[in-house]
């Protein structure tokens, strides 16, 4: 019992001690705030009670605070009671029963506490509308209502005083902690826990002090009708709120995705998550030949029409064949005939089976471009490539297109070509599967469609893969060690015994020919070594098992949005209302979608696993969480306050 002065609070305390005879009501009158300290930390309360002065302020550190007069001299704050009301709570408390003004700075502070139930006074309350609520509350409740029916008795009790006090029914409230079920009286008899029960009176008045309010309530739960069957009815219909909420929100979120809208963000996670891979093992099947700078400059490349000189080309071939390499694949577009200078020494070499070049089959804006005369048409493989709007990256690549134009009539890939060349040697020939996807051993290449994954609205013609770069001591231009110069093999400072059964690539990697592409990993990569890229995509899946990128189908993306929308949102938002305690877990919640995200982006771990490489949304299961935790909080609080 707290300050008193201008109020009546005898009649509290005579309602309190003919209260029930099982029950043991200790009063404390008044006492310091050292005596109630102790009294919280060394005793074992039931229900809490306040009757006295109080009132809710604004302060510059917290939005609400209570503030209750416990004497004529000292008033408290809740956090100055903080540590031992967290121990009465601990040793059992159930219920808190403020019965004073303007108590929604209490609630605000409470909360924090999780104390499971909570019935206060949203504005400042005359005496005797506060009086008449303890008396009619505690007759319901002892005489066996629910903690939730006997507060709404107790509140519609006081329509009959609105003629002279407005709004009185309206000024009782239940907060309640969604996690706690409220106890009866008739349980809390029962309880053997905590010894003898114990009704205290420490807390909450009936008195008008003018100071500023608040409309909001926080605060988890709100006042609920019925007995303890009702329990189940209460929490299926909360999980009902969970559902539908959950499914408007996945709703819309797919809606807004399928308009691309969610796009370039999804391109954007996907593009840190390939960064943060960790590094693989070089593929040393390779060599490739650069053409730099320097290289445009030498003696060789005189007379030269494009990138590579008829008498360069002529001496690096014949330099390589007593080497054997498997397969010698030429990235540098020749739509002009060999200089007849050069015919003897370099058409038989251009026309042999390992030999492979590249055309160009263009588009609207860029012309088609024909592939070396001399060679014939099964080993030419165009060099076309996707790379994804406004910024160009190069995320895909092109295994097979229905030939455009007369200039290029390759239908497969140039990466494709040679990698079936070598895939034969091997005595693995391309097949297709029932639908027609392209097939080599074991390996499906399942083409993208028009909305895979993060991709809304793509432009799938052909046969499109997702691009599984292999990055390299950092860096994808790091595929093969075996990377030299066109002066380096030229002036015989390389050991070409290496290029014995490999593959050799010879490409520019010079500035000028801007041949380069963007990646995601925000370097810009030469078409050569983009290539290489390709082509050992399609190797090591084919014969390392190393995963190829997939993406789920329509229908799956959307469970998996909204089992986190449900799930993770609506639940963690409805059991979890602390503010500290919802930001720590949905921080857990939130890097554990991105590592499950991550992780299946992961060729070796998904090797290990014998899973698919999947790439899983991230974007939409994280904005349907949070919006869905919002949505549930809302709706929360609106009851609350109603």
């Amino acid at each position: 019992m707290g300050n008193s002065a201008g109020i009546d609070i005898e009649k509290d305390r005579s309602f309190l001690e003919n209260l029930d005879e099982n029950a043991e009501v200790v009063f404390l009158v008044e006492k310091s705030r050292q005596e109630i300290n102790n009294d919280l930390w060394e005793q074992s309360w039931d229900i809490l009670y306040f009757a006295g002065h109080s009132k809710t302020l604004k302060s510059k550190t917290k939005e609400e605070q209570g503030i209750i007069e416990i004497n004529a001299q000292e008033k408290l704050t809740i956090d100055e009671l903080k540590y031992g009301l967290q121990q009465t709570i601990s040793n059992g408390l159930q219920l808190a029963i403020f019965n004073s003004c303007d108590g929604l700075g209490l609630a605000h502070e409470l909360e924090q506490l999780n104390l499971p139930q909570l019935i206060l006074m949203r504005q400042p309350v005359p005496d005797q509308v506060a009086q008449e609520f303890l008396k009619h509350f505690l007759k319901a409740f002892v005489g066996g209502d629910s903690l939730y029916v006997a507060e709404r008795k107790a509140r519609e009790r006081l329509q009959g005083l609105e003629g002279e006090f407005p709004c009185a029914s309206w000024l009782p409230v239940i907060c309640q902690n969604p996690a706690s079920v409220p106890p009866t009286w008739q349980e809390l008899l029962g309880n053997e826990n905590n010894g003898i029960n114990n009704l205290t009176q420490a807390l909450v008045g009936n008195t008008q002090i003018e100071e500023e309010q608040s409309d909001k309530l926080p605060g988890d739960s709100y006042p609920r009708d019925g007995d303890n069957s009702d329990r189940r009815i209460i929490f299926w219909h909360r999980l009902g709120t969970v559902f539908l909420a959950s499914t408007l929100v996945t709703g819309l979120v797919i809606g807004v995705r399928s308009l691309g809208i969610l796009q370039g963000l999804e391109l954007q996670a996907y593009d840190q998550m390939i960064r943060s891979r960790p590094q693989e093992f070089p593929d040393n099947r390779f060599v490739i030949i650069k053409i730099t700078e320097k290289d445009l400059q030498l003696p060789e490349q005189k007379q030269r029409i494009g990138n590579l000189a008829d008498r360069a080309l002529a001496i690096l071939l014949k330099k390589l064949e007593p080497h054997k390499p498997r397969v010698i694949g030429l990235d540098i577009l020749r739509d002009f005939k060999v200089d007849p200078k050069y015919e003897n020494e370099l058409v038989n070499r251009l026309e042999r089976e390992n030999f492979t070049a590249i055309c160009h089959s263009g588009n609207k804006r860029i012309k088609s471009v024909p592939a070396p005369p001399e060679v014939p048409s099964a080993q030419i493989g165009f060099n076309d490539v996707v790379p994804d709007k406004p910024y160009n990256i190069l995320r895909r690549q092109i295994l097979q297109l229905n030939p455009n134009t007369s200039l290029c009539s390759a239908s497969e890939a140039f990466s494709l070509k040679i990698a079936e060349y070598f895939l034969k040697q091997e005595g693995i020939t391309p097949d297709f599967t029932q639908n027609g996807f392209l097939q080599l051993g074991e390996v499906v290449f399942n083409p993208l469609e028009a909305r895979s994954s993060g991709y809304q609205n793509l432009h799938a013609g052909g046969h499109q893969t997702l691009l599984n770069f292999r990055s390299v001591n950092g860096s994808p231009l790091n595929i093969t060690n075996n990377q030299f110069t066109l002066e380096q093999v030229l002036d015989n400072k390389v050991n070409l015994d290496i290029i014995q059964d490999k593959i050799v690539l010879i490409g520019v990697y010079a500035e000028t020919a801007k041949d380069y592409f963007l990646t995601p990993y925000k370097k810009e990569m030469p078409g050569v070594i983009v290539h290489a890229q390709m082509i050992s995509q399609i190797l090591s899946a084919v014969l390392d098992k190393r995963p190829l990128l997939s993406v789920w189908s329509f229908w799956i993306e959307i469970l998996w949005v909204w089992g986190w929308s449900c799930i993770s949102g609506g639940l963690v938002s409805l059991f979890w209302r602390s503010p500290i305690k919802l930001g720590i877990l949905g921080c857990v919640v939130l890097s554990s979608l991105y590592i499950i995200c991550y992780i299946f982006l992961i060729p070796d771990v998904c090797k290990n696993l014998k899973v698919s490489s999947v790439w899983i949304p991230f974007i939409p299961p994280t904005l349907s969480l949070i919006i869905t935790s919002g949505c549930i909080i809302m709706i929360e609080r609106r009851r609350a306050i109603s």
